[in-house]
């Protein structure tokens, strides 16, 4: 592979057994590969994105419709999870210009927040806080989850809580 810089791009039905490649070769089981297979499927996807270099997808990010409510008040939200990069293409940037096309459509779609259960090493950096959504509840609650705010604000309150897209209740 070239040092040639990826074209991020809209995910489009065709990528599906690229795609399903990708996230099978990036993770030890083949669960995240069905997962987004499951999330497209169900239309739970409204940003999907794909880094493709010399026509072959090397990454992929996905933000599926993630309920959630605080002090009643329902906040329009989305899941980070998962984003994969072809093995042989990471540590170059790849994944992290994936995550911020995915926050620039996410906002300019309307989105107010984005919350991810991930490395906070790796996801602090994208401005995702685990203090945003320490007041929801979760069965992912901790350090390694985490909120980012689009709309300033929209997390703000005492409690509440989320729920993530169906095909999630199916993953180990």
């Amino acid at each position: 592979m070239g040092m040639k810089s990826a074209v991020i791009r809209p995910y489009v039905p065709s990528d599906s057994a690229a795609v399903k490649m990708l996230h099978t070769a990036a993770f030890p089981t083949p669960a995240e590969a069905t997962l987004v297979e499951q999330l497209h499927l169900g239309g739970h996807v409204p940003v999907s994105l794909v880094a493709e270099q010399d026509h072959k997808i090397i990454g992929h990010v996905v933000f599926s419709r993630l309920h959630v409510e605080v002090d009643g008040r329902f906040v329009s939200a989305l899941a980070l999870a998962p984003v994969s990069v072809d093995p042989r293409a990471q540590n170059l940037g790849v994944g992290a210009s994936l995550i911020k096309a995915g926050h620039a459509k996410a906002q300019a779609e309307g989105w107010e927040v984005a919350i991810v259960l991930g490395e906070p090493n790796y996801y602090n950096r994208f401005g995702y806080d685990s203090g945003l959504v320490e007041h929801l509840d979760s069965p992912y609650a901790g350090e390694y989850l985490m909120g980012l705010e689009f709309v300033h604000g929209a997390l703000a309150g005492h409690n509440g809580a989320m729920v993530y897209a169906p095909p999630f209740n199916n993953l180990g």
